[in-house]
């Protein structure tokens, strides 16, 4: 099986409005790794200033990812809902944004790397936060055949078919890169 990447070559993440993480911080977000807590579906977020016309992106503080309406549909929207949680972008004025949307993984996917990536889990939430150095994989046994996963790093996993449905095409700050499917762990951690 061969898996993609995709993900953000845009250095600038979105800012979600402060007020808005202040209600929420505890309740839907967690309040120690900013992700959203087990049993958070979709997420409505209201973002700070202009939103950035990128086809995806991330949410900062909190983790999770932005994706615009042309990939979104390009890689073929029905099939997308099926794995993951799609909320709304708003304005500051609470108008929906609507050419783009949140977008978080009914599960996640974690891409790997050596023996000095960091890893560790959240000790309010319990998520695994890892962030991979070195040569990027996904284990063998974490896979269960499905076209799309979220990547801990808030960005997509897709299967070979469904990476197929953008490449070749020219997105401006999007990259979609091979990933290396291994039996064995090439990092520290324990599983």
């Amino acid at each position: 099986m061969k898996l993609f990447h995709i993900h953000t070559l845009y250095d600038g993440p979105q800012n979600v409005h402060p007020q808005w993480l202040t209600g929420v911080l505890g309740k839907v977000i967690c309040p120690e790794c900013y992700s959203p807590m087990q049993g958070t579906e979709a997420l409505d977020i209201p973002v700070e200033g202009r939103l950035e016309d990128v086809p995806l992106n991330v949410a900062i503080p909190i983790a999770l990812g932005l994706i615009r309406l042309d990939l979104l549909s390009a890689l073929g929207e029905d099939e997308f809902r099926e794995y993951f949680f799609v909320g709304n972008v708003v304005d500051s004025d609470g108008k929906v944004i609507e050419d783009f949307f949140t977008f978080a993984g009914k599960s996640q996917l974690i891409i790997r790397g050596g023996p000095n990536s960091s890893h560790r889990k959240c000790g309010s939430c319990g998520r695994q936060l890892y962030h991979p150095i070195g040569k990027r994989y996904v284990l063998k046994s974490s896979l269960d055949g499905r076209p799309f996963y979220e990547s801990q790093l808030n960005q997509i996993i897709a299967s070979e078919d469904a990476a197929s449905r953008v490449m070749g095409e020219a997105w401006d700050f999007l990259k979609i890169t091979p990933l290396s499917v291994l039996d064995k762990a090439q990092d520290d951690r324990d599983d």
